[in-house]
């Protein structure tokens, strides 16, 4: 029965989840204060669930890998650690795109730059995870069966709409503690790169279709310029054509001024 599990709830911060033992170093709300770098108070095998949201990027690979450790000793056979925690393709792939609205309700970086550095290093961040990064850490720490799961989503009672934070496209992913290894699906988090990576593409080709359209405008507003100059020129001949004219004329007129004065003085 759930209800009877033990369910350990790692770096709870402000969010308390009922029915499970919450854990943070410095939260009132903690059911226990405990520094998460040190071993888990626990025994051995006691544990059914373990769920930790945005906790482990705030810990280095080699804090994490002890803490995995405890999570791994602790656990039942068969028990299950739930980690929620912000993707790097998802930070890299909104630089590309020049999305600085994803995170907007928490956090609205003023460049793209200060985006990535941001997203990497603030609020004590210390190793941001890919899919594949986050599963050859996770089969390090003997976590052989792996399965990537969608936000509040499980085959797993316990961990069914668990997740506190609105999604921003998070790595979520289940590891099982057992002895015998499966390959990991990353069907589910391909497809949402995929999705993601093609929103990319789409905005590229809004913003050709935009110079092809300026180009297209330029190019008729060419046009229209070189069709007016040429009127210019042609009038401009011809008005010239009309002053050599008015010229010859002028000067046989003055040639006849000239003799009839000659005529006249004979």
């Amino acid at each position: 029965m759930i209800n009877d599990s033990l369910k350990l709830h790692l770096g709870c911060g402000s969010v308390y989840l009922d029915g499970w033992v919450n854990i943070d170093l410095d939260s009132d709300i903690a059911d226990i204060q405990h520094d998460l770098r040190n071993p888990l108070p626990f025994d051995d095998g006691s544990v059914d669930y373990i769920f930790a949201e945005h906790f482990i990027e705030h810990l280095t690979q080699a804090e994490a890998k002890v803490l995995l450790a405890e999570c791994h000793r602790v656990l039942k056979d068969n028990g299950t650690i739930r980690l929620t925690t912000p993707s790097l393709y998802v930070l890299l792939t909104n630089y590309l795109k020049g999305d600085l609205n994803e995170w907007q309700e928490y956090w609205m970086p003023p460049t793209k730059a200060h985006m990535v550095n941001e997203g990497m290093r603030s609020w004590g961040h210390c190793f941001v995870y890919d899919a594949d990064e986050l599963v050859r850490f996770l089969n390090e720490c003997n976590f052989n069966k792996l399965k990537f799961e969608g936000w509040r989503e499980s085959d797993i009672e316990a961990f069914v709409g668990i997740e506190n934070r609105n999604f921003h496209k998070e790595l979520i992913i289940e590891a099982t503690k057992t002895d015998i290894a499966t390959q990991t699906d990353f069907l589910k988090v391909r497809e949402a790169e995929l999705l993601w990576t093609r929103t990319i593409n789409d905005s590229y080709l809004k913003k050709i279709k935009e110079l092809e359209l300026y180009n297209c405008s330029l190019s008729a507003s060419i046009n229209e310029n070189e069709s007016i100059q040429d009127k210019y020129v042609k009038d401009l001949l011809n008005h010239i054509n009309n002053q050599d004219s008015f010229i010859r004329e002028l000067k046989r007129h003055i040639a006849s001024l000239k003799n009839t004065l000659i005529e006249d003085k004979e």
